[in-house]
């Protein structure tokens, strides 16, 4: 294991553990009371208004929600929401959140749809029955971590599952950039061994942000949707 302060860049697998927040519970209705019916029959028919879904997944308590809905309300332009807190007691309980977006990229309007996973970081060793249709629907996928705390071995984790089911696009960000001592990254070459790790992992790209600030959210968003258009086009 190599590390420094609050990182930890550890090469043994681990499990997360903590809380998470969402408002969408089994069975799987959006806020609206509409249902998000994943169907693994059907891949990305590239189009314009064609639906790109997209996972966002990690720890609980890393502001994966708060990241996603960042990006979501600038493309929706809407006011940046207020982070949800996490409730302890329905922090086990696997719920996943849609979060939609229209988005235009290379030309195409696209019509995305975040899947946000909680309650999967109770289950270690695998995705939940229940969140495996939208594990197995999606096109690409976000891995959330936080600067302040960040456990490669979870991350590793989390790249796994999504490998198990449904091989695709990987992005990773480290969420709270904002709260980090970017002097003391520099001095312990962070961003050096995180473009390691991600190579190693078969990450695509990795990018510090803000959900707080939106600082390099739209960028790393940007990047991970070009991508899977790319493998459409």
């Amino acid at each position: 294991m190599s590390g420094f302060g609050l990182f930890c860049f550890d090469s043994s697998a681990g499990g997360p553990d903590g809380k998470k927040e969402s408002s969408c519970f089994a069975p799987m209705m959006c806020e609206d009371g509409s249902s998000e019916v994943a169907d693994n029959s059907k891949r990305l028919k590239l189009k314009h208004g064609a639906i790109m879904k997209i996972l966002v997944v990690g720890d609980t308590g890393v502001g994966k929600s708060a990241v996603a809905n960042s990006f979501v309300n600038i493309q929706n332009k809407r006011p940046p929401s207020t982070p949800r807190k996490s409730d302890a007691s329905k922090a086990q309980v696997p719920k996943v959140d849609f979060l939609h977006a229209n988005v235009e990229r290379q030309g195409y309007k696209l019509h995305v749809i975040f899947h946000d996973f909680a309650g999967a970081d109770a289950h270690p060793d695998e995705f939940p029955a229940e969140l495996e249709p939208y594990v197995t629907a999606a096109v690409g996928a976000i891995v959330v971590t936080d600067a302040t705390a960040f456990k490669s071995s979870s991350l590793k984790k989390w790249k796994d599952l999504i490998d198990r089911l449904n091989p695709v696009p990987t992005v990773l960000v480290t969420n709270k950039c904002d709260l980090v001592d970017q002097e003391f990254l520099n001095e312990h070459n962070f961003d050096e061994q995180m473009d390691a790790f991600c190579r190693e992992q078969g990450i695509l790209k990795w990018s510090a942000t803000s959900a707080a600030t939106s600082e390099g959210v739209n960028k790393i968003f940007y990047y991970l949707l070009d991508r899977v258009v790319d493998m459409y086009s």
